[in-house]
């Protein structure tokens, strides 16, 4: 495959196929070099780097009592990307009702400006932010796409899920 950069010319060419062993579970990995892919990886970076860091970790017992502590309500957990998606990623936990074992959980929310997006796209989004698909995922009647996972890779029980989101 040929790599270009001119965007008048058609088909396949701002791909390139890279070596498609770990992190990744999918059969190879593809860097896109289109400006939205470009866009989300930046936002991705940057949501990862600031709500990982544990000082960002929400406690979901406050957000029992206060909805604004939400992540979709701080602006420094959001990114809206010129293409239409708006993304918001943050680590979750709760001590006090031992949801996941009181362990932290990775939590991504994808919504289409548009209409609401498909659990192909969403776990595509989820690549760029993970390099692996979403584990979990469920689409809220709010239009959002909830995509959760352990901080080590494991799954959610199927009810905590649930009420979690």
């Amino acid at each position: 495959m040929r790599l270009s950069f001119d965007r008048e010319e058609p088909g396949p060419s701002h791909w390139i196929i890279i070596d498609p062993r770990p992190p990744g579970y999918i059969g190879q990995e593809i860097v896109d070099l289109s400006p939205g892919a470009i866009e989300l990886r930046r936002a991705a970076r940057e949501l990862r780097e600031f709500a990982e860091r544990r000082e960002h970790w929400i406690d979901l017992r406050e957000l029992e009592h206060d909805w604004t502590r939400w992540p979709g309500d701080r602006p420094e957990h959001i990114r809206d990307l010129a293409f239409g998606v708006r993304v918001i990623y943050g680590i979750d936990y709760d001590v006090e009702t031992k949801l996941f074992y009181g362990k932290p959980i990775r939590h991504l929310a994808v919504r289409g400006a548009r209409r609401q997006p498909t659990p192909a796209t969403v776990g595509e989004i989820a690549t760029y932010f993970w390099g692996r698909r979403a584990a979990q995922m469920r689409i809220a009647s709010s239009g959002f796409a909830h995509v959760v996972v352990g901080m080590d890779w494991e799954q959610l029980d199927p009810r905590q899920l649930m009420r979690l989101l």
